[in-house]
């Protein structure tokens, strides 16, 4: 009894290698089976000749009418293949609940092309399900066939030289549609994209039972069925089959006379078309494109700056002293901000990270200058009586000390007698007080028992 299995357009059986054996229930335990394959001299020619010739491992649930009716390709749950001790790498479980979408299993490579080559198949599978009937449990029926494949290429070649729909087909059943009265009609957007790949659909393809205009790519459409097959319309999901596939000429005209940019076009009920290809930043959303709403927003962006503002910081800028701005440096953001002498203003720079709450300007800070350690305090810049303990260098030559004896003579002062704000001729100290320092106290007249004119006497202080 030989179990037959569903046709596809993917592979041609042609022979039989290995006939049927079974894979017995293993609900709880591993078990192997071992099956000999052998090839006559013949065929190990035709297959190193021909590629497209392949060794496929058929595999099917055991079924009551099995003799009589098509099985899909089905594998049980926990299985592994080795052909001459050789672990075949396959895909032995397709899509979940989606029975019929597994695969022979090709063996081809792992098989020696030997005349009369003793080959072994074996299968270890385990956790086979208890199903079918009450005195029955679930078995599987495998075989080896040759088969002649079919490339997605060549499929593809034969869906356009043998179905074709044409376009005054197309537009009658528009025609019809839009001229029943119980049907209301209007314009569509049909795009130009693959639903399986999302791009340009190169060959478009539908079934001869669906009833919607948009097309699939056939290439990409076969290229998912060899993978996984499950022969369902991309876009209505209604069950098809590769004998019930077709050219859309309609949609090839489309696809002839547009630009290859070009992702949709407009279909009137009567069946003319029309390019709709905006660009992407003119969308339309609530009435206006999306530049205008653009341009809105910047205009809302947009901050006004009363003249007011400006002109108290001109206030500020105009009640700064003199003396401030003369010895105050700029910083960078003022230097960068302050309009040049003799140029023309043209525009007004303003910071906006301003605000009226933060606190007023501050005034520029003093200049510190520093005072050297040799100088006195101002207010005792005056002659004071000479003592021991008045600080004289001791670097001072004996011809220093005459210099500074004649000079102190010459200035009123008497010899023995020195200035604490003495410093050598050489270094020349710039006076902090400018034009506007401290002046001496006028001199008073001397008197008998008072002390003299720069130095009264106080008490019984003696100078």
């Amino acid at each position: 009894m030989q179990t037959h299995f569903k046709e596809s357009p993917f592979y041609e059986i042609r022979e039989l290698l290995l006939g049927m054996f079974s894979l017995e229930v293993s609900p709880n335990h591993r078990q192997n089976v071992s099956r000999p394959l052998s090839l006559s001299s013949e065929l190990c020619s035709r297959l190193r000749a021909d590629p497209t010739l392949r060794l496929l491992l058929f595999c099917a649930v055991d079924q009551p009418l099995g003799p009589y009716a098509r099985h899909d390709i089905a594998f049980p749950n926990q299985v592994e293949v080795r052909v001459n001790g050789e672990e075949v790498k396959a895909n032995f479980k397709g899509l979940k609940n989606k029975p019929g979408s597994t695969r022979p299993t090709d063996i081809t490579e792992y098989v020696r092309k030997v005349a009369q080559y003793r080959n072994t198949v074996l299968i270890t599978y385990a956790l086979t399900q208890k199903a079918i009937g009450a005195n029955r449990l679930q078995k599987f029926n495998c075989s080896v066939y040759l088969v002649r494949k079919h490339s997605v290429e060549d499929l593809t070649k034969r869906i356009t030289q043998r179905n074709v729909i044409t376009k005054q087909s197309v537009i009658n059943e528009m025609l019809k549609r839009a001229n029943d009265p119980d049907i209301v009609v209007d314009s569509v957007n049909m795009s130009l994209k693959d639903p399986i790949s999302t791009l340009r659909i190169n060959t478009p393809c539908r079934s001869n039972l669906c009833n919607h205009n948009q097309c699939f790519d056939a290439e990409s459409f076969l290229q998912l069925q060899e993978q996984a097959p499950t022969w369902q319309c991309p876009v209505c999901n209604k069950t098809v089959s590769f004998e019930g596939l077709a050219v859309d000429q309609y949609v090839q005209e489309i696809l002839d006379s547009v630009p290859k940019g070009t992702d949709q076009v407009t279909i009137q009920p009567n069946g003319e078309w029309s390019q709709a290809n905006k660009p992407e930043n003119q969308t339309i959303r609530n009435g206006h494109s999306a530049a205008q709403q653009d341009d809105s927003d910047d205009d809302d962006d947009l901050i006004d700056i009363t003249d007011s503002r400006i002109s108290a910081i001109k206030n500020e800028v105009a009640h700064t002293p003199l003396s401030m701005t003369r010895t105050t440096p700029l910083s960078s953001r003022e230097a960068s901000t302050a309009p040049r002498a003799g140029s023309k203003r043209t525009s007004e720079v303003i910071d906006l990270t301003l605000s009226d709450d933060d606190e007023p300007v501050r005034p520029a800070k003093k200049v510190a200058y520093s005072t050297p350690s040799s100088l006195p305090d101002p207010s005792r810049r005056y002659q004071l009586p000479f003592s021991s303990s008045s600080s004289v260098p001791r670097s001072l030559s004996h011809s220093q000390s005459y210099s500074q004896s004649q000079s102190q003579s010459q200035n009123g002062l008497p010899i023995g007698q020195v200035r604490l704000d003495f410093r050598p001729a050489s270094q020349n100290i710039r006076n902090p007080y400018g034009d506007y320092g401290p002046h001496p106290p006028p001199r008073h007249p001397s008197y008998s028992g008072q002390g003299s004119g720069g130095y009264p006497s106080y008490g019984s202080s003696s100078p």
